[in-house]
């Protein structure tokens, strides 16, 4: 008489099925995270800025990264430009800001950050709560700030991402 055999899975089978459970878990935060800038990417559209600054001046750079869509905007990372006296000469996503001396600007926590930018004698990091255009929720960024001549031109990247609702 034939018996049946239980079917036991083999430790190949069930690491697959434990990596294809991990991968369908975690989708959601790696398609979460792909609506957000990252700071390597925002460093590279800084020194993409910044050279364009460089070699095309500030007036027809400003054209460009004021495209929308365009090459320097990209779901929350976009391009601003400072003076090193504090004027703001472009933000892509506070045009109120442009023209206005805004040295003496502190963020929520009360850093300099205008101050900060214009510090920056060749490229740096720079920390400091902005509002994030697509949330409009205060949040800490981080910009990758680069000394172009007089100018600071700067990217950043939101530090913490909004949870889900």
């Amino acid at each position: 008489m034939n018996r049946p055999v239980a079917h036991r899975p083999s430790a190949g089978l069930s690491r697959r099925s434990l990596a294809a459970a991990l991968a369908i878990l975690t989708l959601p935060l790696t398609a979460r995270a792909a609506e957000y800038g990252s700071p390597d990417e925002a460093k590279a559209m800084a020194e993409k800025a910044a050279i364009l600054l460089r070699e095309k001046g500030l007036d027809e750079a400003i054209k460009v990264f004021a495209e929308t869509p365009g090459p320097f905007r990209d779901r929350d990372l976009y391009v601003f430009v400072w003076r090193d006296d504090g004027m703001v000469m472009f933000h892509a996503t506070q045009p109120a800001l442009i023209g206005r001396n805004m040295i003496d600007m502190k963020d929520v926590k009360g850093s300099p950050l205008s101050r900060n930018f214009v510090a920056v004698k060749d490229a740096a990091w720079v920390d400091y709560y902005w509002p994030n255009p697509q949330t409009k929720v205060v949040q800490a960024k981080s910009s990758y700030i680069i000394a172009v001549a007089q100018y600071r031109v700067g990217v950043g990247a939101y530090k913490t991402q909004p949870t889900a609702q």
